[in-house]
């Protein structure tokens, strides 16, 4: 366009975005108002029946594909004209729609034919050309949805039906942007882009934008803070249609959220997007939807702002003010440690006396068949807190059937010994729960199984103590014995004297037939437990009679069953016989030959076999190097050499030596407490049939080292 340069005032230059119209067709202002008015008539009848258009949605694909950026203002031509057209219907009163921009692609597969190949001359070839024969699967997919000023409001929103489409078919005869081709199966897929316009009621806009989005969506929470966002505060100045807009979107929000089923807490969102949808619910004044959200509220101190509102709004008692049914959510949580905290935080919103009891109450009879070791401590906060006339009527009985359990009979004792140990004041129902079942159930703990009792119990309530996850290391069986001896004491300082008596005499029953390995392993550890905690909590129970004949049974039992008497020097052969007790003539050879104390040396000329059949007669003094073996060949058949290299006493000696240091060592553990009660007669007597070796200042052997509290018993004896 060439113009004349102005020499004074301005030049206004008008551009036109000129484009070929069909005969017939005009674009005067008049005619464009009766488009508009024959496109609101046209969409009115959607608007009264939702259900009219497939999944709500319509879209119309664009003549150009705006790869840089799409938004109203980017847009050109043809257009231009539709979408303002559009936007005029759904600015107009009483339209109920809303106007967006989307990216489409659609996809279309199908199996191939090959076109032939090019020349490439001998020896070479080129990548071939492949043709679509027909297309057997096609899909169109939302890539992303802007708002008409071109902001994002989510990727890779959803698939998109051809049925709501309004052009017949926008991608004939569109060249391809992107194709793919599979050289196994033979199939090609052909990828289309274009731009779109989509218009959907104002009802269904959210569910729309929201899609078929998951957990694992990254604009998942953005998407829902920003439509929440365009929406606004609900007021009481607010219209009916925002107030219903903002219940569907937190409905659906809702909806969309997974719910654990241990405490009905909601997840899938953010907690910035719950909080946006509870402080709303909270403002629509929805007790329905509150009931839902309460579990969260309480779930942790990030919504704490929730419930300072809800107080705000409603006062001290906000829940009986807001008209919640407390009861009925309180029912929906499974678990019983969720649903006790739910009613121990619930409870401070209630007026009626001895409303906390009864639902704990109800959560124990509903709970009751499935509670285990991980409900303990639970239990344990419950009863506490409980009247003592609940606890007679309620909550013994109800957990009887739970007590059936060895493992949970043995952890309420454990936990409830380890709460009265924290409280200076001890809870009178906690003490009655603790009599009542250590007595109605003395007759159960008859074998000391350390399966049975709990490990490592936190202070902080909440462990139950039986961590399988990893192997039982050397101080397994000592932790779980500490609480077995924990609640012996508790026994005996609640006066349960008779009960204690049973349960020592079986423990003593045991002790009769016990195995040396049970001695190790499973008495002495409980004993040094029981002594430990009698130290820590009442000391003067080592003088009661009850436990002096306890450690008395287990440690004389011990000693003398499980320790030989001294061995006694043979006088006139140092060595075993070692034959095979037959009329074996090799054998008696060597039986000989090491009851004689004037040789020290033989030599048994005999063939493989038979110097074989020695040789095992002897392995083990060769082993302990009391004998050491060789061959000569110095002859046919060649010569077998014991020579005696060691003393069979002495080495006799040395093994009972050790067994009697360990056995003194493990009395030593106890202290002199238990020490100063044991029966000196009785005790260590085998040690004392013989004189003690002369020079000597262990009365025991002078290679042989006992503590000194042993050598005090001893000496004493």
């Amino acid at each position: 366009m060439n113009s004349t340069k102005l020499s004074s005032d301005h030049r206004l230059i008008l551009r036109y975005n000129l484009q070929h119209t069909l005969p017939g067709e005009t674009s005067s202002a008049k005619a464009l108002e009766a488009s508009i008015s024959n496109l609101q008539s046209i969409l009115e009848p959607w608007i009264r029946d939702g259900m009219l258009v497939p999944k709500n949605v319509l879209g119309y694909v664009l003549s150009k594909n705006y790869q840089s950026g799409i938004s109203l203002q980017n847009l050109c031509g043809k257009d231009i004209l539709v979408v303002n057209q559009l936007k005029e219907v759904c600015t107009c009163t009483g339209s109920n729609f809303e106007l967006y921009l989307s990216r489409i692609k659609k996809k279309a597969s199908g199996p191939t034919a090959s076109s032939g190949y090019g020349y490439y001359g001998y020896g070479q070839s080129g990548d071939e050309n492949h043709v679509m024969e027909e297309v057997e699967e096609e899909s169109l997919h939302i890539t992303k949805l802007v708002n008409l000023n071109g902001e994002a409001l989510r990727a890779d929103a959803a698939n998109f039906d051809y049925e709501n489409l309004i052009n017949d078919d926008p991608f004939d005869g569109a060249s391809t942007d992107e194709e793919d081709y599979d050289d196994d199966d033979g199939y090609m897929t052909k990828h289309y882009r274009a731009s779109m316009v989509v218009l959907i009621p104002r009802a269904s806009r959210f569910q729309f934008i929201l899609g078929k989005l998951g957990s694992w969506d990254n604009d998942r929470n953005e998407c829902v803070l920003k439509y929440m966002a365009d929406l606004g505060n609900i007021t009481s100045e607010s219209s009916s249609a925002d107030w219903e807009e903002m219940k569907k979107v937190c409905e659906l929000v809702l909806a969309r959220s997974e719910s654990d089923r241990r405490s009905n807490v909601l997840s899938g969102f953010s907690y910035k997007v719950y909080l946006l949808v509870i402080s709303s619910i909270i403002d629509l004044d929805d007790k329905v939807l509150l009931e839902r959200t309460l579990p969260t509220c309480f779930s942790g101190p990030e919504y704490q702002p929730l419930v300072a509102k809800l107080r705000e709004k409603n006062g001290p008692l906000w829940v009986l003010a807001s008209g919640i049914r407390a009861e009925l959510y309180i029912s929906t949580v499974r678990n019983f440690a969720n649903r006790c905290e739910t009613i121990e935080t619930l409870s401070q919103y209630q007026v009626e006396t001895g409303w906390s009891f009864t639902q704990y109450e109800l959560a124990l009879s509903s709970r009751a068949p499935s509670l285990c070791v991980s409900d303990v401590a639970q239990l344990i906060k419950v009863a506490k807190v409980l009247p003592e006339k609940r606890i007679i009527e309620t909550f013994l009985p109800t957990i009887k059937l739970c007590l059936n359990k060895h493992q949970m009979l043995c952890s309420i004792l454990t936990h409830i010994s380890r709460s009265l140990s924290l409280s200076d004041r001890t809870p009178q129902s906690l003490d009655l729960v603790f009599k009542e079942i250590w007595s109605g159930n003395i007759n159960r703990l008859e074998t000391l199984n350390p399966r049975d009792w709990p490990g490592d119990i936190s202070f902080a309530e909440g462990q139950a103590g039986y961590d399988s996850r990893y192997p039982p290391d050397s101080a397994w069986p000592q932790r779980k014995y500490w609480n077995v001896a924990f609640v012996v004491c508790r026994a005996y300082q609640r006066g349960m004297t008779l009960e204690l008596e049973l349960f020592f005499r079986r423990l003593c029953h045991q002790v009769q037939s016990a195995q040396l390995d049970s001695f190790n392993d499973k008495f002495m550890p409980f004993l040094k437990a029981l002594v430990d905690s009698i130290r820590n909590v009442i000391p003067i129970a080592f003088k009661a009679p009850l436990f002096k004949q306890l450690f008395q049974t287990i440690v004389s039992s011990y000693a003398i069953r499980y320790h030989a008497d001294k061995p006694v020097k043979p006088q006139g052969w140092t060595r075993d016989i070692r034959g095979c007790n037959s009329n074996c003539s090799d054998c008696n050879l060597l039986d000989e030959a090491l009851l004689d104390p004037t040789r020290k040396k033989f030599v048994f000329y005999l063939n493989a076999q038979r110097r074989q059949h020695l040789e095992s007669r002897i392995f083990s003094d060769v082993q302990n190097r009391l004998i050491k073996t060789s061959v000569v060949k110095d002859r046919s058949p060649h010569g077998l050499v014991m020579e005696k290299t060691g003393d069979v006493f002495a080495h006799i000696f040395r093994i009972w030596s050790l067994l009697a240091k360990e056995t003194m060592l493990r009395i030593e553990m106890l202290g002199e407490d238990v020490i100063e009660i044991l029966p000196r007669r009785t005790l260590l007597q085998s040690y004392l049939n013989t004189e003690p070796p002369q020079n000597s200042k262990n009365p025991l052997h002078p290679r042989l080292w006992l503590p000194p509290v042993a050598i005090r018993l001893v000496a004493l004896a």
